[in-house]
Protein backbone atom coordinates (compact mmCIF):
# COMPACT_ATOMS: atom_id res chain seq x y z
CA UNK A 1 0.00 0.00 0.00
CA UNK A 2 1.71 3.37 -1.29
CA UNK A 3 1.96 6.07 1.38
CA UNK A 4 -0.05 9.02 1.52
CA UNK A 5 1.55 12.31 0.00
CA UNK A 6 2.02 14.66 3.27
CA UNK A 7 1.68 18.64 2.69
CA UNK A 8 2.29 20.97 1.13
CA UNK A 9 3.27 18.37 -2.15
CA UNK A 10 0.17 16.79 -2.05
CA UNK A 11 0.83 15.95 -5.57
CA UNK A 12 3.80 14.23 -4.92
CA UNK A 13 4.29 10.21 -5.56
CA UNK A 14 6.27 8.14 -2.96
CA UNK A 15 8.80 7.93 -5.96
CA UNK A 16 9.05 11.53 -5.41
CA UNK A 17 7.56 12.72 -8.63
CA UNK A 18 5.07 15.45 -9.32
CA UNK A 19 1.83 14.49 -10.97
CA UNK A 20 -1.77 15.72 -11.32
CA UNK A 21 -4.84 14.25 -9.44
CA UNK A 22 -6.85 12.49 -12.17
CA UNK A 23 -8.85 14.75 -13.93
CA UNK A 24 -6.71 17.45 -13.63
CA UNK A 25 -4.54 18.66 -16.79
CA UNK A 26 -0.93 19.34 -16.32
CA UNK A 27 -1.05 23.00 -17.19
CA UNK A 28 -3.85 23.11 -14.48
CA UNK A 29 -1.91 20.88 -11.69
CA UNK A 30 1.44 23.26 -12.24
CA UNK A 31 0.21 26.68 -12.24
CA UNK A 32 -1.55 25.63 -9.15
CA UNK A 33 1.28 24.35 -7.49
CA UNK A 34 3.89 27.24 -8.79
CA UNK A 35 1.33 29.72 -7.12
CA UNK A 36 1.13 27.97 -4.01
CA UNK A 37 4.94 27.97 -3.39
CA UNK A 38 5.48 31.46 -4.53
CA UNK A 39 2.77 32.85 -1.91
CA UNK A 40 4.62 30.50 0.53
CA UNK A 41 7.55 31.73 0.19
CA UNK A 42 6.46 35.52 -0.27
CA UNK A 43 5.00 34.84 3.61
CA UNK A 44 8.17 33.47 4.41
CA UNK A 45 10.17 36.23 3.57
CA UNK A 46 8.03 38.40 5.27
CA UNK A 47 7.98 35.80 8.55
CA UNK A 48 11.49 36.38 8.44
CA UNK A 49 11.85 40.01 8.45
CA UNK A 50 9.18 40.49 11.22
CA UNK A 51 10.17 37.61 13.45
CA UNK A 52 13.77 36.33 12.44
CA UNK A 53 15.49 35.66 15.53
CA UNK A 54 13.13 35.48 18.10
CA UNK A 55 11.84 32.09 19.81
CA UNK A 56 8.58 32.04 18.28
CA UNK A 57 10.10 32.41 15.04
CA UNK A 58 9.87 28.17 14.66
CA UNK A 59 6.40 27.92 15.79
CA UNK A 60 5.23 30.47 13.07
CA UNK A 61 7.45 28.78 10.24
CA UNK A 62 5.85 25.66 10.98
CA UNK A 63 2.45 26.91 11.64
CA UNK A 64 3.29 28.53 7.96
CA UNK A 65 4.44 25.13 6.06
CA UNK A 66 1.33 23.43 7.90
CA UNK A 67 -1.14 25.81 6.62
CA UNK A 68 0.17 26.26 3.32
CA UNK A 69 0.22 22.82 2.37
CA UNK A 70 -3.99 22.01 3.52
CA UNK A 71 -4.32 24.99 1.02
CA UNK A 72 -2.53 23.32 -1.63
CA UNK A 73 -4.52 20.09 -0.28
CA UNK A 74 -7.83 21.58 -0.53
CA UNK A 75 -6.99 23.32 -3.82
CA UNK A 76 -6.32 20.35 -5.47
CA UNK A 77 -9.47 18.64 -4.30
CA UNK A 78 -11.39 21.30 -5.47
CA UNK A 79 -9.85 21.02 -9.01
CA UNK A 80 -10.54 16.98 -8.92
CA UNK A 81 -14.00 17.42 -7.94
CA UNK A 82 -14.61 20.29 -10.69
CA UNK A 83 -13.27 17.67 -13.90
CA UNK A 84 -15.25 15.12 -12.44
CA UNK A 85 -18.50 17.37 -12.59
CA UNK A 86 -19.70 16.63 -16.24
CA UNK A 87 -20.72 19.79 -17.65
CA UNK A 88 -24.02 21.17 -19.34
CA UNK A 89 -24.04 21.00 -23.41
CA UNK A 90 -23.34 24.24 -24.91
CA UNK A 91 -25.98 25.91 -27.19
CA UNK A 92 -25.46 25.16 -30.78
CA UNK A 93 -25.98 28.38 -32.86
CA UNK A 94 -26.90 28.23 -36.23
CA UNK A 95 -24.07 28.82 -39.26
CA UNK A 96 -24.56 29.43 -43.11
CA UNK A 97 -25.40 26.48 -44.75
CA UNK A 98 -26.25 24.29 -41.32
CA UNK A 99 -30.00 24.57 -40.50
CA UNK A 100 -30.66 23.13 -36.35
CA UNK A 101 -32.56 20.58 -36.20
CA UNK A 102 -36.51 21.66 -36.06
CA UNK A 103 -37.58 22.14 -32.44
CA UNK A 104 -39.78 19.90 -30.57
CA UNK A 105 -44.02 20.20 -31.20
CA UNK A 106 -45.62 22.32 -28.56
CA UNK A 107 -47.07 19.67 -26.24
CA UNK A 108 -50.76 19.63 -24.75
CA UNK A 109 -49.80 21.81 -22.06
CA UNK A 110 -48.06 24.30 -23.39
CA UNK A 111 -50.17 24.77 -26.37
CA UNK A 112 -53.37 24.80 -23.87
CA UNK A 113 -50.88 27.64 -21.95
CA UNK A 114 -50.49 29.58 -25.28
CA UNK A 115 -54.57 29.60 -26.08
CA UNK A 116 -55.44 30.96 -22.64
CA UNK A 117 -52.66 33.84 -22.70
CA UNK A 118 -53.80 35.10 -26.04
CA UNK A 119 -57.40 34.73 -24.33
CA UNK A 120 -56.01 36.59 -21.85
CA UNK A 121 -54.54 39.44 -23.97
CA UNK A 122 -57.95 39.97 -25.75
CA UNK A 123 -59.72 40.63 -22.66
CA UNK A 124 -57.28 43.04 -21.49
CA UNK A 125 -57.82 44.96 -24.30
CA UNK A 126 -61.46 45.66 -23.09
CA UNK A 127 -61.04 47.43 -19.94
CA UNK A 128 -64.21 49.54 -19.96
CA UNK A 129 -66.93 47.00 -20.73
CA UNK A 130 -69.84 46.09 -18.65
CA UNK A 131 -72.75 47.75 -17.75
CA UNK A 132 -75.90 46.41 -19.73
CA UNK A 133 -74.04 43.18 -20.98
CA UNK A 134 -72.87 42.60 -18.16
CA UNK A 135 -73.95 38.63 -18.35
CA UNK A 136 -71.65 38.39 -21.05
CA UNK A 137 -68.68 39.98 -19.50
CA UNK A 138 -69.19 38.12 -16.65
CA UNK A 139 -69.22 34.94 -18.91
CA UNK A 140 -65.60 36.55 -20.77
CA UNK A 141 -64.08 36.36 -17.03
CA UNK A 142 -64.96 33.05 -15.69
CA UNK A 143 -63.79 31.56 -18.55
CA UNK A 144 -60.75 32.95 -18.54
CA UNK A 145 -60.22 31.66 -15.23
CA UNK A 146 -61.75 27.80 -15.56
CA UNK A 147 -59.12 27.79 -18.45
CA UNK A 148 -56.66 28.60 -16.12
CA UNK A 149 -57.35 25.19 -14.12
CA UNK A 150 -58.35 22.78 -16.75
CA UNK A 151 -57.10 20.10 -18.22
CA UNK A 152 -55.35 20.52 -22.00
CA UNK A 153 -57.67 18.91 -23.89
CA UNK A 154 -60.72 21.14 -22.61
CA UNK A 155 -59.27 24.66 -23.36
CA UNK A 156 -60.50 24.54 -26.75
CA UNK A 157 -64.10 24.02 -26.05
CA UNK A 158 -63.46 26.23 -22.80
CA UNK A 159 -62.36 29.19 -24.30
CA UNK A 160 -64.96 29.16 -27.56
CA UNK A 161 -67.77 30.31 -24.70
CA UNK A 162 -65.26 32.68 -23.74
CA UNK A 163 -64.58 34.13 -27.53
CA UNK A 164 -68.87 33.91 -27.97
CA UNK A 165 -69.01 36.55 -25.18
CA UNK A 166 -66.49 38.46 -26.64
CA UNK A 167 -68.28 38.85 -30.17
CA UNK A 168 -71.55 39.24 -28.24
CA UNK A 169 -69.98 42.33 -26.38
CA UNK A 170 -68.06 43.38 -29.33
CA UNK A 171 -71.97 43.12 -31.49
CA UNK A 172 -73.37 45.43 -28.86
CA UNK A 173 -71.23 47.82 -28.48
CA UNK A 174 -73.22 50.29 -30.56
CA UNK A 175 -76.44 49.70 -28.32
CA UNK A 176 -76.02 53.14 -26.05
CA UNK A 177 -74.38 55.86 -28.91
CA UNK A 178 -78.09 57.10 -29.89
CA UNK A 179 -78.41 58.14 -26.32
CA UNK A 180 -75.71 60.33 -25.69
CA UNK A 181 -77.54 63.53 -27.07
CA UNK A 182 -80.67 62.56 -25.20
CA UNK A 183 -81.36 65.64 -23.48
CA UNK A 184 -82.90 63.73 -20.84
CA UNK A 185 -78.97 62.54 -19.60
CA UNK A 186 -77.57 66.14 -19.39
CA UNK A 187 -77.87 68.42 -16.60
CA UNK A 188 -77.25 72.06 -17.34
CA UNK A 189 -76.57 75.39 -15.69
CA UNK A 190 -74.18 78.74 -15.65
CA UNK A 191 -71.87 79.34 -13.40
CA UNK A 192 -69.87 77.53 -10.87
CA UNK A 193 -72.19 74.56 -8.95
CA UNK A 194 -72.04 71.48 -6.77
CA UNK A 195 -73.85 68.46 -9.02
CA UNK A 196 -75.09 64.84 -8.09
CA UNK A 197 -74.92 62.78 -11.04
CA UNK A 198 -76.45 59.26 -11.21
CA UNK A 199 -75.35 56.77 -13.13
CA UNK A 200 -76.99 55.95 -16.67
CA UNK A 201 -80.37 53.97 -16.25
CA UNK A 202 -79.57 50.77 -16.28
CA UNK A 203 -75.71 50.90 -16.53
CA UNK A 204 -73.68 48.97 -13.61
CA UNK A 205 -70.02 49.65 -15.63
CA UNK A 206 -67.60 52.24 -16.18
CA UNK A 207 -68.38 55.28 -16.76
CA UNK A 208 -67.45 58.60 -19.01
CA UNK A 209 -68.06 62.07 -17.44
CA UNK A 210 -69.18 64.54 -20.74
CA UNK A 211 -68.66 68.00 -19.44
CA UNK A 212 -68.96 71.07 -22.22
CA UNK A 213 -68.52 74.92 -21.13
CA UNK A 214 -68.57 77.83 -23.22
CA UNK A 215 -66.84 80.37 -20.95
CA UNK A 216 -64.14 81.61 -22.88
CA UNK A 217 -62.00 81.80 -19.29
CA UNK A 218 -62.48 77.89 -19.33
CA UNK A 219 -63.50 75.56 -16.41
CA UNK A 220 -62.19 73.56 -13.64
CA UNK A 221 -64.05 69.81 -12.70
CA UNK A 222 -63.50 67.88 -9.91
CA UNK A 223 -65.07 64.95 -8.70
CA UNK A 224 -65.71 64.10 -4.63
CA UNK A 225 -64.11 60.76 -3.90
CA UNK A 226 -63.10 58.39 -0.90
CA UNK A 227 -65.57 57.33 2.29
CA UNK A 228 -68.21 60.68 2.36
CA UNK A 229 -66.32 62.14 -0.51
CA UNK A 230 -63.91 63.98 1.55
CA UNK A 231 -61.14 64.25 -1.10
CA UNK A 232 -61.56 66.19 -4.75
CA UNK A 233 -60.24 64.14 -7.52
CA UNK A 234 -59.31 66.69 -10.60
CA UNK A 235 -61.42 65.36 -14.17
CA UNK A 236 -61.05 68.10 -16.66
CA UNK A 237 -59.64 71.67 -16.45
CA UNK A 238 -59.37 74.23 -19.43
CA UNK A 239 -57.81 77.59 -19.33
CA UNK A 240 -59.62 78.44 -22.47
CA UNK A 241 -63.09 77.89 -23.88
CA UNK A 242 -65.70 76.80 -25.20
CA UNK A 243 -64.81 72.98 -25.35
CA UNK A 244 -65.98 69.70 -24.91
CA UNK A 245 -64.02 66.58 -22.94
CA UNK A 246 -64.71 62.79 -22.12
CA UNK A 247 -62.61 62.00 -19.34
CA UNK A 248 -63.21 58.55 -17.19
CA UNK A 249 -65.60 58.76 -13.74
CA UNK A 250 -64.40 57.81 -10.52
CA UNK A 251 -66.70 54.98 -9.53
CA UNK A 252 -69.74 56.06 -7.53
CA UNK A 253 -69.17 56.03 -3.60
CA UNK A 254 -72.46 56.87 -2.77
CA UNK A 255 -75.66 55.11 -4.05
CA UNK A 256 -74.22 55.03 -7.47
CA UNK A 257 -73.89 58.66 -7.95
CA UNK A 258 -70.91 61.08 -8.19
CA UNK A 259 -70.59 64.03 -6.97
CA UNK A 260 -68.82 66.93 -9.30
CA UNK A 261 -67.28 70.30 -8.48
CA UNK A 262 -67.68 73.22 -11.66
CA UNK A 263 -65.81 75.96 -11.75
CA UNK A 264 -66.42 78.61 -14.27
CA UNK A 265 -68.59 81.55 -15.26
CA UNK A 266 -70.34 80.77 -17.84
CA UNK A 267 -73.20 78.10 -19.24
CA UNK A 268 -72.34 74.59 -19.04
CA UNK A 269 -73.72 71.02 -19.63
CA UNK A 270 -72.43 67.45 -18.05
CA UNK A 271 -73.61 63.92 -18.49
CA UNK A 272 -72.58 60.45 -17.31
CA UNK A 273 -72.08 58.34 -19.96
CA UNK A 274 -71.32 54.63 -20.84
CA UNK A 275 -67.85 54.26 -21.11
CA UNK A 276 -68.45 52.49 -24.58
CA UNK A 277 -69.68 55.63 -25.89
CA UNK A 278 -65.98 56.85 -26.17
CA UNK A 279 -65.13 57.11 -29.46
CA UNK A 280 -62.95 54.49 -31.36
CA UNK A 281 -59.30 54.55 -32.90
CA UNK A 282 -60.13 53.98 -36.28
CA UNK A 283 -57.95 55.62 -38.98
CA UNK A 284 -57.49 58.91 -38.14
CA UNK A 285 -59.22 60.72 -35.26
CA UNK A 286 -59.11 64.27 -34.27
CA UNK A 287 -59.36 66.48 -31.29
CA UNK A 288 -59.11 69.47 -29.30
CA UNK A 289 -59.53 68.71 -25.79
CA UNK A 290 -59.27 66.09 -23.28
CA UNK A 291 -60.63 62.62 -24.29
CA UNK A 292 -61.10 58.57 -23.89
CA UNK A 293 -60.32 56.71 -27.00
CA UNK A 294 -60.95 52.99 -26.69
CA UNK A 295 -58.34 50.38 -28.91
CA UNK A 296 -61.56 47.96 -30.09
CA UNK A 297 -59.34 46.46 -32.64
CA UNK A 298 -56.52 46.18 -30.67
CA UNK A 299 -54.22 48.28 -33.20
CA UNK A 300 -50.72 47.83 -32.03
CA UNK A 301 -49.47 51.06 -33.71
CA UNK A 302 -50.51 54.75 -33.58
CA UNK A 303 -48.77 58.06 -34.74
CA UNK A 304 -49.80 60.47 -32.35
CA UNK A 305 -50.05 64.86 -33.30
CA UNK A 306 -49.97 67.37 -31.24
CA UNK A 307 -50.43 70.94 -33.02
CA UNK A 308 -50.50 73.23 -29.79
CA UNK A 309 -48.14 75.04 -27.91
CA UNK A 310 -49.26 73.50 -24.50
CA UNK A 311 -48.44 70.19 -22.52
CA UNK A 312 -50.04 67.20 -23.30
CA UNK A 313 -50.10 63.49 -21.81
CA UNK A 314 -51.58 60.15 -22.80
CA UNK A 315 -52.02 57.72 -20.45
CA UNK A 316 -54.03 54.67 -19.90
CA UNK A 317 -57.51 55.42 -18.17
CA UNK A 318 -57.65 55.15 -14.59
CA UNK A 319 -60.73 53.87 -12.75
CA UNK A 320 -60.29 56.65 -9.75
CA UNK A 321 -58.41 59.26 -11.16
CA UNK A 322 -57.35 60.18 -14.96
CA UNK A 323 -54.19 61.47 -14.32
CA UNK A 324 -53.05 58.87 -11.99
CA UNK A 325 -53.40 56.18 -14.67
CA UNK A 326 -49.97 54.42 -16.44
CA UNK A 327 -48.28 57.12 -18.59
CA UNK A 328 -47.82 56.10 -22.48
CA UNK A 329 -46.35 59.82 -23.54
CA UNK A 330 -45.90 63.26 -22.41
CA UNK A 331 -44.24 66.46 -23.67
CA UNK A 332 -44.75 69.99 -24.65
CA UNK A 333 -45.60 71.74 -27.76
CA UNK A 334 -46.09 70.55 -31.35
CA UNK A 335 -44.95 67.32 -31.56
CA UNK A 336 -45.24 63.75 -33.38
CA UNK A 337 -45.08 60.32 -31.83
CA UNK A 338 -45.13 56.82 -32.67
CA UNK A 339 -46.85 55.36 -30.03
CA UNK A 340 -46.87 51.55 -28.96
CA UNK A 341 -50.52 50.67 -28.11
CA UNK A 342 -49.96 45.87 -27.84
CA UNK A 343 -52.30 45.57 -25.00
CA UNK A 344 -54.16 48.37 -24.34
CA UNK A 345 -57.31 48.66 -24.54
CA UNK A 346 -57.75 52.44 -24.25
CA UNK A 347 -56.07 55.85 -24.05
CA UNK A 348 -56.59 59.01 -22.60
CA UNK A 349 -55.61 62.01 -24.20
CA UNK A 350 -54.90 65.01 -21.94
CA UNK A 351 -54.42 68.11 -23.73
CA UNK A 352 -55.68 71.52 -24.32
CA UNK A 353 -54.62 72.07 -27.82
CA UNK A 354 -55.21 70.58 -31.09
CA UNK A 355 -54.10 66.89 -31.75
CA UNK A 356 -54.98 63.66 -33.66
CA UNK A 357 -53.91 60.28 -33.23
CA UNK A 358 -53.34 57.68 -36.62
CA UNK A 359 -53.46 53.76 -35.88
CA UNK A 360 -51.20 51.97 -38.71
CA UNK A 361 -52.84 48.63 -38.51
CA UNK A 362 -53.16 45.79 -35.94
Amino acid sequence: MSPRPSSPAAGLDPAGSWRPPPGVSTTVFVRTVVTHLVCFVLALAVLAAAAGGTAAAPVLFCALLLGSGVALSLRLRRLRERASTPRRPRTVAATPGHALPPAPPLSGHRAAEQAVTRYGELLARRPLDGGVHAADWQIALDVYEEAKRAEPGLVPQILARGHGALKRLSAGDGDDRERENDPALWSRGSGSATVRMPRPEGWTGKCLLAFEGSSPSGFLVCARVGRRGRRAVKLASREHGPALVRVPAPAAPVEGAVTIEISTDGPWRAALLPARQARALDGTVHGDASEVLLNRAGHRLATFEHRGDGDFAIREPHAHDPRAGRLIAEGEGRSSLRLGLHGIGAVFVDSDDAWSVTVSGT
